[in-house]
């Protein structure tokens, strides 16, 4: 009854669960079978529901609609088919407007899996639905039900992709088992990543194209891309160029085999096109999105892609009427982007930014954009991890504009909300949960900061001695470990949290009248100059200042702020393990080759938008320094796709070395950050790490020849001047 009502035009809201409940409530005692692969007659339907909900010439309301109900009528037929389950709890998570899609979906699922303890069906689709989001749970489910049903290879596939970040054995091991299984599916190829064995690696990469050769459907067009990058991981960097006239060969054929134009196709022929650095075949792929998938949120990442490196972020030389000038046209571009994608968040992240950079603004065009990034940005499927918080960007646009200053409050504690739960969830290791905390507490400082600005204009001085209070708590040593850790780790951000603090206090002082309180505060912060330009205004002199002295007051935090030589970079003094790896010129590295020398080791890979940032500066310092004998600059790419690594270095005509190092780089690093940079020092030691990149240009290159210098002539920074770690 539920599942008629919903056809005759119940609200959406109601759409992605009244069929699970239906479906699920009948005939579904007994224990299902988990198969490797849909059935023929499925794997059909699916193919045809896929090359129907291409998205066309259609928006993603008229997209979304029309894949739900041709799901909900396979759902019907097929109403205990894991895979048909699979795509509808896609499907339904797609659901943007839907703020209650997960947890209901879970709840369905979960109903589902109690009803039926012993269907490993149930149980495998009950942990897709808690999915990566509260994978711990998902695992703990999937564990119980192998220990019934340790034959299910659905539930090894998805314990492959619940571990793959997080226990590499432990997944290699599901992805094994599953590959045993289903020797014949290429479902477990997603995850070849996880192989490091070279010798596996050839065979998997044989085994693979030799499946390949044999097949024409959709789902083979797509793993083509699976199989260059196994086999770009099993070749070595001399095969290369080898391995890519290999491509050149697939591509021309998977062309001319396919007669109809379907997404899947187009991403092989691009992504091939890109190994071989065709740009002629990138363009055709691009002119054939632009024909039939205009709406595709693929077609725009590549769209994007083109306009950054037409439009690159103007440097620290830039005039104001260059940043004036890019955001302009940045703006131009975004507006396009959201009347064909209302709800992508990047875009509608952009278009705010940029309307906040451009001081001519409207107020009322910028509170719009404010709204439609909130409201993307509540979607429960959105993940953003940002520092500071997009609604802490978002209130310090209201606060310099004078606008909705009421809701500032709000939007840092959601803010800081949001950064902590996602924050939480992937500090699993000592150095990631240390990241997280300075994080945090750069969040709370740039929070704080707002809030007190804010509450001093208002002559709110009740709620400003509040935030000093906060603040004050911070810094407290001694706190019970019950308490909510509210500041950072970092000695650096503790010196300047204080200093904040006693200037913070001065400014309530100086507005509430106190000015003696705020001579002492300002003094006690290091600001003599706004101490004794309080002590002139209240007619004091010259001489009586000099003779006062200030000697009775506390002195400054002796901690002095660390020299710009030592900014944003952190002592390690950890002894690397040795490597042997080759880099894109057939050259060989040992790390018997650094010794006796000062080496910088610049990690980054090719997706990541602060690496990119920082290459160039990577290459002007290789240039100052490539003649030196004591000096050695590399970098290790962390890419999983290795066979993207040399077409990019050609592109951007980068000369420094490049050495495909992922494996190795996790091997020191297991849960990784990039950009990073390695000083190692003359006895091979990794002496200090940089995370992130924030200094522009020849700043950055100087900090980092005096790091160097450093490092060489033995002079260490003080324990002390290590500095907080900021992630871009």
């Amino acid at each position: 009854m539920a599942f008629k009502r919903w056809l005759s035009g119940a609200p959406r809201g109601l759409a992605a669960f009244v069929v699970v409940a239906s479906l699920h409530s009948h005939g579904r005692a007994q224990a299902v079978g988990c198969p490797c692969e849909p059935s023929p007659k499925v794997k059909a339907a699916l193919e045809r529901l896929s090359s129907a909900d291409e998205q066309g010439d259609k928006p993603h309301e008229a997209f979304y609609h029309r894949r739900l109900q041709r799901l909900q009528a396979l759902l019907k037929q097929h109403p205990s088919d894991p895979f048909v389950h699979r795509r509808y709890q896609t499907v339904v998570l797609a659901d943007s407007e839907n703020s209650d899609a997960r947890p209901r979906l879970i709840a369905e699922y979960q109903a589902w899996a109690e009803r039926e303890p012993h269907n490993p069906v149930a149980q495998y689709l009950y942990a897709c639905a808690l999915g990566p989001q509260q994978w711990e749970a998902a695992a703990a489910v999937g564990e119980r039900a192998l220990a019934t049903a340790p034959t299910c290879p659905q539930l090894h596939l998805l314990m492959t992709k619940l571990y793959q970040y997080r226990d590499k054995e432990r997944a290699r091991r599901h992805l094994s088992e599953f590959m045993r299984l289903c020797p014949n599916s290429l479902a477990g190829y997603a995850y070849a990543s996880l192989i490091t064995d070279p010798t596996e690696l050839q065979t998997t990469a044989e085994r693979l194209r030799a499946r390949l050769r044999k097949a024409q459907d959709r789902e083979a067009a797509a793993a083509y891309v699976q199989l260059w990058r196994i086999e770009f991981r099993a070749r070595t960097v001399a095969e290369h160029a080898q391995l890519r006239r290999m491509i050149q060969s697939d591509l021309q054929r998977l062309r001319a085999q396919h007669r109809v134009v379907d997404e899947p196709w187009l991403r092989t022929l691009y992504e091939g096109y890109g190994y071989i650095s065709d740009e002629d075949g990138r363009r055709w792929v691009e002119a054939q999105l632009e024909q039939f998938f205009p709406y595709s949120k693929w077609r725009w990442e590549i769209l994007d892609k083109r306009w950054q490196a037409e439009h690159p972020y103007p440097d620290a030389s830039a005039t104001p009427e260059q940043l004036q000038s890019y955001y302009r046209a940045l703006l131009q571009h975004t507006e396009q982007k959201i009347r064909v994608l209302p709800d992508d968040f990047y875009a509608r992240l952009q278009h705010f930014e940029a309307l906040a950079m451009l001081p001519d603004s409207p107020d009322a065009q910028v509170l719009r954009a404010a709204d439609a990034l909130l409201r993307v940005l509540d979607r429960p499927s959105e993940v953003v991890y940002a520092v500071p918080p997009i609604q802490m960007r978002i209130a310090r646009q209201y606060a310099k504009r004078k606008l909705r200053l009421d809701q500032i409050p709000g939007l840092i504690q959601a803010g800081l909300r949001q950064l902590e739960r996602h924050g939480e969830s992937q500090a699993a290791t000592p150095e990631m949960k240390k990241i997280f905390e300075n994080n945090m507490a750069l969040a709370r400082e740039e929070g704080w900061s707002l809030l007190f600005d804010l509450y001093l204009e208002m002559q709110r001085y009740d709620q400003a001695r509040d935030i000093l209070t906060e603040m004050r708590a911070a810094l407290t040593p001694g706190r019970e470990a019950s308490e909510p850790a509210v500041g950072g780790s970092s000695p650096v951000w503790k010196v300047r949290l204080e200093r904040l603090f006693w200037e913070w206090s001065g400014r309530l002082a100086e507005a509430e009248g106190r000015k003696l309180d705020a001579i002492v505060f300002y003094q006690r912060a290091g600001r003599p100059e706004k101490a004794q330009t309080l002590w002139s205004a209240a007619g004091g002199t010259e001489d009586g200042w000099k003779a006062f002295g200030l000697s009775h007051l506390p002195s400054p935090p002796k901690t002095p702020p660390p020299a710009p030589a030592t900014i944003g970079w952190m002592k390690r003094d950890t002894p690397l393990p040795d490597f042997t790896l080759s880099d894109l010129g057939g050259r060989t590295w040992k790390l018997a080759d650094l010794r006796g020398k000062t080496a910088l080791i610049n990690i980054w890979a090719t997706w990541c938008g602060p690496c990119k940032q920082e290459l160039p500066h990577i290459q002007k310092l290789y240039e100052r320094v490539k003649n030196r004998q004591d000096v050695v600059i590399l970098s290790f790419n962390v890419d999983e796709d290795v066979g993207l690594i040399e077409p990019f270095v050609k592109k951007q005509g980068y000369t420094f070395p490049v050495v495909p190092a992922k494996a190795y780089v996790e091997q020191v690093v297991p849960q990784l950050s990039i950009p990073r940079n390695w000083l190692i020092s003359p006895d091979g030691v990794l002496h200090m790490e940089q995370l992130g990149f924030r200094l522009p240009g020849e700043q950055w290159i100087n900090q980092v020849i005096e790091m160097m210098e450093r490092a060489r002539s033995g002079r260490n920074q003080s324990k002390d001047g290590d500095a907080e770690t900021v992630i871009k």
